[in-house]
């Protein structure tokens, strides 16, 4: 994560990030790091082409709440979006588990 990154999110501090996990620069991990301590109530979605299993779970142990896949359609993007803001899934369970059919493509961790 770049710096001019991190500075529009102390400036702005969204509700929500859209995290990619692999960047130029660094990682959506350390990125996911530096906002979380930071902002702990800021939500972190990341994002990622493949189902990048190590990534995903070291990014979840520093705060993410759940990962989609960039090939995820809209619906699913703004679903798994609105979960991570309401940190319940779908069903309104709190646990790891694969999300419901309109947002298969999602996994989150609350």
């Amino acid at each position: 994560m770049e710096e001019k990154h991190l500075n529009v999110v102390k400036k702005e501090v969204p509700d929500v990030v859209l995290m990619d996990i692999r960047m130029p620069v660094s990682t959506g991990i350390e990125g996911t790091k530096l906002i979380k301590e930071a902002y702990p109530e800021v939500k972190i979605v990341m994002v990622t082409t493949f189902q990048d299993t190590e990534y995903i779970v070291e990014a979840m142990q520093y705060g993410a709440s759940g990962y989609l896949l960039k090939d995820s359609s809209y619906e699913a993007i703004y679903d798994g979006i609105k979960v991570a803001l309401s940190g319940k899934s779908s069903d309104g369970r709190n646990s790891f588990r694969e999300a419901s059919d309109a947002t298969k493509n999602l996994q989150i961790l609350l």
